[in-house]
């Protein structure tokens, strides 16, 4: 059944803030398809891709709201390829927040790289998906 997927900025602009987002496996912002001709992500799947799998175990086990999410659509509406597990979190971006501090002790080590190196917890600021925005009229489609 197909599913309309949003895209970070979409996310972000709807939100009125900063979006928090996490990544897996080869996948680089912005997107560089070639890194999938690597040898070490042929037959890559984010649906079988475990650290992805005990991400979103540990979202669920603590209490995190999660959705899927495109990434940046830094190709002003047209998406270049499909999905790659990319999961937005309805969290801010608050170092003062106990919750957010939870994610991410989990995430990354004490000096700040990630635990897992096929995960990466991201941030898209406000500033950059208003940029993103494809035309100044454009209505975003995004709906609770």
């Amino acid at each position: 059944m197909p599913q309309l997927i949003y895209h970070v900025d979409e996310i972000a602009r709807k939100e009125g803030r900063g979006i928090l987002y996490i990544t897996f496996g080869p996948y680089q912002e912005p997107l560089n398809p070639s890194v999938f001709m690597d040898d070490k992500y042929l037959g890559w799947s984010w649906e079988e891709f475990r650290p992805r799998q005990e991400v979103i175990k540990w979202l669920d086990d603590n209490g995190f709201t999660w959705h899927e999410c495109g990434h940046a659509n830094w190709r002003h509406g047209w998406s270049l390829s499909s999905y790659y597990g990319c999961i937005y979190l309805d969290i801010s971006y608050d170092v003062n927040d106990e919750k957010y501090m939870q994610l991410q002790n989990y995430m990354e080590h004490p000096d700040g790289t990630m635990r897992s190196p096929d995960v990466q917890l991201c941030l898209i600021p406000l500033e950059v998906a208003l940029r993103l925005k494809r035309r100044p009229d454009e209505v975003d489609y995004y709906e609770d």
